[in-house]
């Protein structure tokens, strides 16, 4: 959901086979991985269901529109049911095309939808967290540098494939950790965008315990088009040379 290398990365995701497609809950209340899934593509084509491109909004320079307009809900409207104000809330078992790098913050793997912890709803995505011990001599950065470089931040992100304009709003997302204890030193989030301009990318955002949700924000500023032509939305987490193993979870992807 590393890029840029800051842009490499976010040139290889954009590049990758989509994958997604709904799955329902198995015996242990998550959404079963399927490796088989074509991401809504018909069975050996490459070509899109007429019904992913009825309702998609026109296409921006450059932009083939592979899916319908990515939406907010209005909660206000609904009444006696819960309503997830989010873009991307993973409610309907799909991966929604999140993929992980390919190359460079490799710390985060693996993206699966499952039933729990969620901030909202009935449906987060989960990634297996391996990060990685450096020091000096590690020669992160270097030409010869050791392997564990590449595992000191995970990188998530998710191609837009429709028109997308978030200029003058703050897209928003909610991270959990689970597993030991966090390192004493330094963990951080950070949301990026990558727009036909290049990339953008919000503050770093402390996370400080496992077993809770954090926001992670990017405000995109309203004067121009900063956040119009949206290709990729993705999220970072650093654990800045500090070991650390366990599971990240990612749910409502919004803005407002």
């Amino acid at each position: 959901m590393a890029l840029l290398g800051i842009s490499g990365c976010a040139d290889d995701i954009a590049a990758q086979p989509l994958e997604g497609g709904a799955q329902p809950m198995d015996a242990d209340g998550e959404f079963p991985a399927d490796d088989a899934s074509d991401g809504g593509r018909d069975s050996g084509s490459n070509v899109m269901p007429s019904y992913l491109l009825r309702d998609a909004a026109p296409a921006d320079a450059g932009i083939v529109q592979t899916e319908p307009p990515l939406i907010v809900p209005d909660c206000e409207d609904v009444s006696g049911a819960l309503c997830c104000p989010s873009a991307l809330g993973f409610e309907d078992g799909s991966t929604e095309h999140f993929l992980p790098p390919t190359c460079c913050r490799m710390a985060l793997s693996k993206p699966q939808v499952v039933a729990a912890p969620t901030a909202c709803g009935r449906g987060a995505l989960r990634l297996d967290a391996d990060f990685r011990a450096t020091t000096a001599a590690s020669m992160c950065g270097e030409v010869g540098e050791e392997l564990a470089c590449s595992y000191q931040t995970g990188e998530v992100s998710r191609p837009v494939l429709t028109s997308l304009n978030i200029t003058g709003l703050t897209l928003s997302a909610a991270i959990y950790l689970d597993g030991p204890p966090l390192p004493e030193g330094p963990v951080d989030a950070q949301l990026f965008i990558l727009t036909g301009d290049g990339v953008i990318e919000g503050p770093l955002a402390p996370l400080g315990a496992t077993g809770i949700w954090t926001g992670v924000e990017l405000p995109i500023a309203g004067d121009g088009n900063a956040g119009a032509g949206v290709r990729l939305i993705g999220l970072r987490i650093s654990f800045h040379g500090q070991a650390w193993a366990g599971r990240t979870y990612v749910d409502e992807v919004t803005w407002h």
